[in-house]
């Protein structure tokens, strides 16, 4: 214990919990472990989130004593959560690790914020579907933090591969995908999503697959998907791997129905 509250006293400190506190950095074979520190000035209820996994990541929260308060471990590179009634003072967040090596996002949410706070680039990549959806007039999107697991999941597995190839899961039962990928750095998250919505040039309205003025609905298949009626929900992850950033987004309900009208 002793050890433990000389290396929280070394802790990084994010400052004042007003809103949202929200921190970017990465675990490797050498720093197997991250502190932060942050403090309340009044009693809330406070969410911890720790997303954008590329290793099994352990998310814990203690208090000023070293005691643990809670802790998740939920393994497979999926996103860890801890959810706290906390009174005012100060607490820490620790992220830690076995092996291997990850970044990671800590987002740290007052009640006044929503777990599904979403990033910039989140916001990005959701804002600019939108922006297609509403030039033909379908529901807005709003974003899923399940399909964000699935799609982080599978941009793990293709960054397992090198990050050389695309290729869509089978197994993605009732989710749409669109995949794509570009050197890295090189393009940002609305370059990726206006490539697919660059699309509609091709696009004609008709029931699928008939949608394409060049007969080939493969020509518009990632814009058909952004603007389906029917889908509802959306969710994206963005690895960099082999020089490269590979950026998955998962669609719900599907889209690109045989025999379905787009609109």
């Amino acid at each position: 214990m002793s050890q433990l509250k000389s290396k929280l006293a070394k802790a990084k400190n994010l400052g004042v919990l007003r809103n949202t506190l929200e921190f970017n950095d990465s675990l490797n074979f050498k720093n197997r472990q991250d502190l932060y520190r942050f403090s309340l000035r009044a009693s809330d209820t406070v969410s911890l989130v720790l997303k954008q996994l590329q290793a099994n990541v352990d998310l814990e929260l203690i208090d000023k004593s070293g005691q643990q308060i809670a802790i998740s471990k939920r393994g497979a590179r999926r996103n860890e959560k801890i959810k706290a009634n906390l009174d005012s003072g100060t607490y820490y967040v620790r992220i830690f690790h076995e092996s291997g090596q990850t970044s990671y996002r800590l987002k740290i949410l007052g009640s006044g914020s929503e777990v599904t706070s979403l990033s910039a680039e989140e916001q990005q990549i959701l804002d600019t579907h939108n922006r297609y959806r509403r030039e033909v007039g379908v529901p807005l999107l709003t974003w899923s933090n399940e399909l964000e697991d699935a799609a982080r999941k599978w941009a793990n597995h293709l960054a397992a591969l090198g990050g050389n190839t695309l290729e869509h899961d089978s197994n993605s039962g009732d989710q749409g995908e669109n995949l794509w990928a570009g050197s890295a750095g090189a393009f940002t998250v609305i370059d990726a999503v206006n490539l697919w919505g660059s699309e509609k040039r091709f696009f004609r309205l008709g029931t699928f697959p008939d949608v394409s003025t060049t007969g080939d609905w493969t020509d518009v298949g990632h814009y058909t998907q952004m603007i389906w009626r029917k889908t509802l929900h959306l969710g994206c992850s963005r690895v960099t791997v082999g020089g490269n950033d590979i950026l998955v987004c998962r669609y719900s309900p599907s889209g690109n129905y045989i025999g379905q009208p787009v609109l």
